[in-house]
């Protein structure tokens, strides 16, 4: 399911991840630098991918991939997760979903420091 499963009994699992970052028409977004939620990211397989955005939002997609930004940033060390906020997917195609608005959904990142397929949920709204 994960999309960098860890070895049993090794203490190197999934890693969730806990950006601020801003999604269009969800809190007080007002621009593509302005952190103003957070959520939990975890790294997935593409076919869980397709799967959470079949359930949450009614599209089984996998989605093309964007630099939204690099979800390892930690807000202590003054947090700009996704400085690519406008690259937040916009587009219903058949390798993209709207996701302007959802606060649950799966994203394909190819920010540099957390590439791959990241289920996010959005933990609260400033």
């Amino acid at each position: 399911m994960a999309g960098n499963p860890g070895s049993p009994g090794a203490n190197n699992g999934d890693v969730w991840y806990y950006p601020q970052l801003a999604i269009p028409q969800i809190g007080t977004y007002s621009g593509n630098s302005q952190n103003t939620i957070q959520i939990a990211a975890l790294n997935v397989a593409p076919g869980v991918c397709a799967e959470i955005n079949n359930r949450a939002n009614g599209q089984s997609i996998a989605p093309a991939p964007l630099n939204v930004g690099n979800f390892a940033f930690l807000p202590s060390s003054g947090n700009v997760a996704s400085a690519s906020n406008a690259n937040w997917p916009s587009i219903n195609n058949a390798t993209s979903l709207n996701l302007y608005g959802r606060p649950v959904g799966c994203v394909n990142n190819n920010g540099a420091g957390s590439i791959g397929y990241f289920f996010y949920e959005v933990l609260f709204i400033q």
